[in-house]
């Protein structure tokens, strides 16, 4: 016979469950976004890769990202570590982002991908106004993590993702997606 204390304790343990799993993100076309994919795509013309990497490289730092590399004949970019703000908590060096034109299967695509770190602890973080509360990522192994949709995650994962999602589709909002 359940008992209220019971009946309690069965739905906060459903409560957990349902809250560990990750939004399914939509297409521009309201198809869901597979999970698991760590990659945006977005198709080019060959004669356009020039002038798309400029626009991401543009599009990259107008979005707060310092470009750590820019490898034109590689067409590569890579940024630097960014800060993110989280429900107005600033997480500090949380993630990079890279985009690259690759040529597969007879067509051309601009490829954004990224990586995180994660880990971390409530810290206090030097400002130029002086020293603040804020996320501060432990990183005692280098680990970074590439930047996926995930199922279930915890809030590392969930951040980066929709930091990742929202730059590539501020970029081109038709987004094609895989896995690499």
């Amino acid at each position: 016979m359940f008992t209220l204390q019971k009946y309690i304790l069965v739905l906060l343990v459903a409560c957990l469950f349902i809250s560990c799993a990750g939004p399914q993100y939509s297409t521009s076309d309201s198809q869901p976004i597979p999970f698991g994919v760590n990659a945006a795509l977005i198709e080019i013309s060959p004669e356009e890769k020039e002038e798309t990497l400029q626009k991401a490289h543009d599009h990259l730092v107008e979005n707060g990202y310092e470009i750590d590399q820019f490898i034109e004949e590689e067409q590569l970019i890579v940024t630097s570590f960014k800060d993110v703000k989280n429900k107005g908590k600033n997480i500090a060096r949380l993630l990079f982002l890279n985009a690259r034109i690759i040529d597969a299967d007879d067509k051309t695509f601009l490829l954004f991908t990224g990586e995180y770190r994660g880990g971390g602890s409530m810290g206090s973080a030097q400002t130029d106004i002086g020293s603040e509360p804020a996320y501060v990522l432990e990183d005692n192994w280098g680990e970074t993590r590439k930047i996926y949709h995930p199922k279930y995650s915890g809030p590392h994962e969930r951040i980066a993702w929709e930091e990742f999602l929202r730059v590539a589709h501020n970029f081109n909002g038709n987004l094609g997606f895989a896995t690499l």
